[in-house]
């Protein structure tokens, strides 16, 4: 889809949120608390903060009332049925819904729910690259846009930016190497996006690492 200066952009997000959180214990770690708030509130509450057109979250049969009370009315709550299948069902999942009830998005993007600390600043550098190529009509890669992530201290990170050139893509993806077989295969390549927050590396899969964040924020 092409765009001329004064048109903007649409994205959305995918939130992931169905994971079984095996590593972490007994509790769903997405709602152990986070200075006082679930991690998975922290998430949401910068989703939706930053300028989206729209977002899922996929849950699981097990945490979807909660997910559902987290959310409140702002975001449609996909079920899987399957997470023991890993984050590529999950990444389908969410793309699917968020597709069909918005099917004019530019992008997507797949974030963890898992990963508390990204800040809104970092969504807006994603948007910005993303932007740039976009109404570019692309700039590398025969002209094709491409696939947008951060980068920090030399290590790639998430929340990913996906063109709409991928969602056909990314509604065939399973098992739990998520999205990377899209990401090796696209043509348009992937454009870095260099950012100081370290949120894009921190994630939370066992207890320590929820009780180092504690001591960050």
């Amino acid at each position: 889809m092409s765009h001329t200066n004064t048109q903007s952009i649409r994205l959305g997000a995918v939130v992931l949120a169905s994971g079984l959180s095996k590593r972490f214990g007994a509790q769903d770690k997405l709602f152990a608390s986070l200075q006082g708030v679930p991690v998975l509130a922290h998430v949401l509450k910068t989703i939706q903060g930053v300028s989206l057109d729209a977002f899922a979250v996929v849950a699981n049969a097990e945490n979807l009332a909660s997910v559902q009370d987290l959310c409140g009315e702002g975001a449609f709550v996909a079920v899987n049925k399957t997470p023991e299948q890993g984050m590529g069902t999950a990444i389908s999942m969410g793309v699917k819904a968020l597709t069909e009830r918005d099917g004019a998005l530019d992008g997507v993007l797949i974030v963890l729910g898992d990963m508390p600390l990204i800040t809104p600043a970092t969504y807006g550098h994603l948007r910005a690259v993303f932007e740039a190529a976009e109404l570019g009509q692309g700039n590398q890669a025969g002209g094709h846009v491409p696939i947008v992530a951060p980068v920090c201290d030399g290590r790639r990170g998430h929340p990913v930016l996906f063109p709409r050139a991928c969602f056909e893509a990314l509604l065939g993806v399973s098992g739990p190497q998520g999205a990377k077989s899209v990401i090796d295969a696209y043509q348009g390549g992937l454009e870095l996006c260099p950012v100081k927050d370290q949120g894009v590396l921190t994630d939370i899969d066992r207890t320590e690492d929820l009780a180092a964040l504690q001591e960050r924020v």
